[in-house]
């Protein structure tokens, strides 16, 4: 193996640390992100949502006859 290569070595020990620090930062922020989403996307339709519309729906759901 040629030295220049050498993952030991002080300098590219420092570039790896980084570069894992900055995606495992980049990851924890896409994860907020993701939940606060998640968040938004629950509350809107919990609070937009047409109340009568699931209450129709799940009857044709339960009763449904099982195909032939």
């Amino acid at each position: 193996m040629a030295p220049d290569h050498d993952s030991g070595s002080p300098t590219n020990q420092l570039a790896i640390f980084s570069i894992v620090t900055e995606l495992k930062q980049k990851y924890d922020r896409l994860k907020s992100l993701r939940y606060s989403l998640e968040y938004e996307v629950v509350y809107f339709t919990s609070r937009h949502r047409l109340r009568g519309v699931g209450v129709q729906r799940q009857p044709e759901h339960t009763h449904r006859k099982p195909a032939p």
